[in-house]
């Protein structure tokens, strides 16, 4: 039982430092790519930013208790990280700064639904006597990925194309939800008899 769990809090570990690694190109370098792409002013690029976090808020204070409720968290973990991958690959195709509102309304209520249930169920996961001290080891891995996506997205601004680090970025989050899928039912419930996440 104690090496399922250990193989389990790993696979969580480096899902954390995963989708991170992914998601930190929108947080470090869209500001770049919209200057060099739009031409937008800092204003501009502050109001995308918020407009990203409101709906970021509003989706964890408003929309995630009910459909907790209503769904099994590891569906809102693989729709949560779908809908970031979609938003992240669409900046590119993003025609202008009008359209990136609507991507920005993707991400946020990807990010907002996903990574929230993504840490529940990761704390369901965790022994009681080590839960707090592994919570701390996923945000560990999750500031890693934050410092090593920002490197890999600016080789890709710099030296191939601007929107292109953003479809990487989004494959990236996209090959986390597919290991995520893939082990879903293990990861939720390692016991079969458990039944707590029937198909």
């Amino acid at each position: 039982a104690g090496a399922v769990h250990d193989r389990r809090i790993g696979l969580y570990l480096y899902l954390f430092f995963h989708v991170s690694l992914g998601f930190s190109a929108l947080e470090s370098l869209l500001p770049t790519f919209l200057d060099r792409r739009f031409g937008v002013t800092t204003l501009e690029v502050g109001a995308l930013f918020a407009a990203l976090g409101v709906v970021m808020v509003v989706t964890q204070g408003v929309l995630i208790g009910p459909l907790a409720r209503r769904f099994q968290e590891s569906w809102l973990v693989i729709v949560g990280f779908a809908l970031c991958a979609a938003g992240l690959v669409a900046i590119d195709a993003a025609p202008s700064m009008s359209a990136l509102y609507g991507v920005a309304v993707l991400i946020g209520v990807g990010y907002g639904l996903g990574y929230p249930t993504f840490t529940s169920l990761f704390s369901q996961a965790c022994e009681s006597g080590e839960a707090g001290e592994l919570l701390g080891d996923g945000q560990s891995m999750a500031t890693s990925g934050r410092i090593v996506g920002p490197m890999w997205a600016g080789w890709v601004i710099d030296w191939l194309a601007p929107g292109f680090t953003f479809v990487i970025a989004g494959l990236i989050v996209l090959v986390g939800l597919f290991v995520f899928a893939l082990a879903r039912r293990w990861l939720v419930s390692p016991d079969p008899g458990a039944g707590r996440e029937a198909a």
